[in-house]
């Protein structure tokens, strides 16, 4: 399992449509131990964030029915206790940090089509973020 600390786990939730973000994602996830929650919808997914946390939250953007941009924007106005990483796949980004300068709220971007060297980085800047904070 992917840990924060000894005794706590990863949480990661998926944003998006179900033929981007479904079940080969979520299998990928907990393949490298992380606890995995999906949402279809940015409602769905700030209804869960309501009643639980999330330590990644990746979002899908553009042809899903998910404004990314607003979700990412509403969970910084929230101000939550422990920060997610943020993570957007849209057709706009280019891999790493550029979002066409669209959002200052996600801290690392995937351009679609989603491949593994891509979230693989994204899950290696995960690490090193997570790694910086428990230091």
């Amino acid at each position: 399992m992917v840990r924060m600390s000894d005794n706590e786990t990863l949480k990661i939730l998926l944003v998006g449509s179900d033929e981007l973000l479904g079940d080969s994602m979520k299998m990928y996830f907990e393949t490298k131990g992380f606890e995995v929650c999906m949402a279809s919808t940015a409602e769905e997914a700030l209804a869960h964030l309501h009643r639980d946390s999330a330590d990644l939250i990746i979002s899908e953007h553009g042809r899903s029915s998910v404004d990314a941009f607003a979700l990412f924007g509403e969970v910084h106005k929230r101000r939550m206790p422990s920060r997610p990483y943020k993570v957007i796949i849209c057709d706009s980004c280019t891999l790493g940090n550029g979002c066409d300068g669209h959002e200052p709220h996600a801290d690392f971007c995937i351009p679609k089509p989603l491949n593994k060297v891509a979230v693989d980085r994204m899950v290696n800047h995960v690490f090193e973020f997570y790694e910086k904070k428990n230091q």
